[in-house]
């Protein structure tokens, strides 16, 4: 997120795979689940700017249980962040975490 003080931008860093940026993650469980009838585990990749157009991936298993399969280093990205959620049997959601940090309205099935 860039915040504009004074003369000065200031750029906020976000992990999506750690402390409130995996809570926010974590939130596309009930609406893939329950709203949109996706079957777990769910592949959840983070997709952001960061002038190199950073990736990284999550499988959530269950509320909880989630793994980190890429990177193995911390990963920050700037925000806003493009999520998208792939189920066991190719179906794919979307969702954005906003400037906030906040997880917007996941959208799916698309395929």
């Amino acid at each position: 997120m860039i915040l504009e003080r004074g003369l000065q931008n200031v750029v906020v860093e976000f992990d999506p795979f750690s402390g409130t940026g995996a809570d926010a993650l974590e939130n596309v469980w009930e609406p893939c689940i329950n709203k949109h009838g996706m079957a777990p585990p769910l592949v959840i990749c983070c997709v952001s700017q960061n002038h190199a157009a950073a990736v990284s991936v999550m499988r959530l298993n269950g509320p909880g249980d989630h793994e980190v399969e890429s990177p193995t280093r911390p990963m920050s990205f700037n925000l806003p962040l493009a999520v998208v959620i792939v189920d066991r049997n190719n179906a794919v959601a979307k969702a954005i975490i906003d400037v906030n940090g906040a997880l917007g309205e996941v959208v799916g099935p698309l395929l």
